[in-house]
């Protein structure tokens, strides 16, 4: 498993620590002052959390435009919506940190770190671990005042099952996060769906997530999301008489126009026309 010995010191410092909560109205305590510009816009997450725990050195972090120095022990939670970013505390200390983002399927791991000589950096590595309790950690964490002893004891669960099942340190991550894209859209295709949010959740670039998802699947990510909303649009129509703008916006479509016109385009007639004629069969 790849980060085994940086999963294994973070679930002895959650043990011994804990874990603090950070969500789009904290404030926190020893803030500090005069910080330069950050390594990157401070950033928030509607659709994934994040975890952070600092593996070596000294960082600050910044919280809701406030800095804050972030020291070894207590991981960090920003909750939905908490905008943060990161940077060095001292110029001259280096600095290592371990990301986990959780999202409705998957636990994805890399590491961002600091170098006074090499400067700011991601790893290009990364890993997707599946907690059978995946599920439950999830719903407990995406709650907008999250049980925290509950939430404690399924990541401690979904991590040390992990690193007990040994999972292969060569994961295609490529694969993962094109699945985790799928199994999203699938679950999630009501949604306004913004290609930025998904490149967040598997820490690629857009463009990047884009490519290899066309590659994968042999169309772009928004196709296949119209592909999937359609086929739920047909499932209605085929339920009963529904308003044709009232389908169109329960499937995600926004534009009545653009659904009529996609619809015909995949099943040949519009949408009254198809909703009739499953009434008659």
């Amino acid at each position: 498993m790849l980060f085994e010995e940086k999963v294994q010191s973070l679930l002895t410092d959650l043990v011994d620590f804990g874990l603090c909560f950070q969500a789009s109205s904290s404030h926190p305590e020893n803030q500090l002052f005069g910080m330069v510009q950050p390594y990157y816009p401070a950033e928030s997450h509607s659709e994934h959390v994040e975890l952070i725990h600092l593996c070596s050195g000294e960082a600050a972090i910044q919280i809701n435009d406030a800095w804050f120095p972030l020291t070894a022990g207590q991981a960090q939670i920003f909750l939905l919506n908490t905008f943060h970013s990161e940077h060095f505390l001292r110029a001259e200390q280096s600095y290592e940190l371990l990301w986990l983002s959780l999202n409705p399927f998957t636990i994805n791991l890399h590491t961002t770190n600091y170098n006074p000589g090499r400067g700011y950096g991601q790893s290009s590595l990364r890993q997707s671990l599946h907690p059978l309790r995946m599920e439950a950690l999830w719903d407990c964490i995406k709650a907008p005042m999250p049980e925290r002893p509950r939430f404690l004891s399924l990541l401690l669960e979904c991590l040390d099952t992990c690193l007990k099942s040994a999972e292969d340190s060569s994961v295609n991550y490529h694969a993962d996060a094109v699945e985790l894209v799928r199994r999203y859209l699938e679950d999630y295709y009501c949604r306004q769906i913004q290609l930025s949010d998904l490149a967040a959740m598997s820490h690629y670039s857009a463009g990047h997530l884009s490519a290899i998802f066309r590659a994968a699947v042999k169309m772009p990510i928004y196709e296949y999301l119209c592909q999937v909303r359609l086929q739920h649009a047909a499932e209605l129509l085929r339920c009963g008489r529904r308003r044709i703008k009232d389908v169109a916006a329960a499937v995600g479509f926004r534009d009545q126009l653009y659904f009529c016109r996609y619809f015909r385009k995949k099943f040949g007639v519009s949408p009254r026309q198809y909703s009739e004629a499953c009434q008659k069969s």
